[in-house]
């Protein structure tokens, strides 16, 4: 009886030794295969970002646009045919050109046609010359006929005229002439005022040439364009020849 009670004493005191032991041991959590792959919870002070994890689009090649416009890199010329410099960049081809629409071309040429107007106008009650009346009834008449033949185009093609600073520097301009016409008289005036077209005839044809035609998306307003720039040359030709005869006197 003895020896039994010493077995089942060990027995005891072995099973509750086994379960001290297992008690001690910290549990490990399983391991699942969203704990790799899918995105972890964020904890305070943590710098894991679930974005991370997220496949990023495949690059695209980019591919060249079928309507370049006139600035893309690849031109040889402009659209009036002109070359274009060997550097062929964006940011130099804008050196000698602004990017203009076609209805901010159409309004650039109305404000111009208008402060042609406005001082054949005032040149047509104040000069004294014969020729210098002449000039200014052929400027109130071609630019009429000019600003009349642009209100038609933008009306067709429903064109809103568009503001730019081309249109704002020829309205300033323009202004700005006529208030110092007005403050002249006699052969001043002639002078002052055939000085004045020479000037403006020039601005208009390099605008034309570096600006309005470079960016006219339009047929019908290139070919506006064309007209009202052999007119204007034909207008400077003849105020250079009026301000030799002036200059003769």
């Amino acid at each position: 009886m003895t020896l039994l009670r010493y077995v089942s004493l060990g027995v005891i005191a072995l099973a509750l030794g086994a379960c001290g032991h297992e008690q001690s041991q910290p549990k490990v959590p399983e391991t699942t295969s969203a704990d790799t792959t899918g995105p972890r919870a964020e904890t305070p002070g943590s710098t894991y970002s679930p974005q991370s994890n997220w496949k990023q689009p495949p690059s695209e090649t980019p591919t060249a646009s079928p309507n370049p416009g006139p600035y893309d890199s690849n031109l040889t010329q402009d659209p009036a045919g002109r070359a274009l410099p060997p550097t062929g960049g964006v940011a130099d081809r804008n050196t000698m050109t602004t990017a203009m629409a076609d209805d901010q071309i159409l309004q650039a040429l109305h404000v111009a046609n208008t402060g042609e107007v406005d001082q054949a106008k005032l040149a047509q009650t104040k000069a004294k010359n014969p020729r210098v009346k002449q000039f200014a009834a052929m400027m109130v008449h071609d630019h009429l006929d000019a600003d009349a033949k642009g209100y038609d185009i933008a009306k067709g093609l429903k064109l809103t005229p568009a503001e730019s600073s081309l249109g704002m520097q020829f309205q300033s301009e323009g202004q700005r002439t006529l208030v110092e016409l007005r403050a002249q008289s006699g052969a001043d005036f002639d002078r002052s005022y055939i000085d004045a077209q020479i000037k403006a005839h020039k601005d208009v044809l390099a605008a034309i040439d570096q600006q309005l035609l470079p960016n006219a998306k339009n047929n019908e307003v290139r070919a506006h364009l064309q007209t009202v720039r052999t007119k204007v040359e034909g207008h400077l030709r003849e105020a250079q020849s009026i301000q030799a005869s002036l200059s003769a006197r």
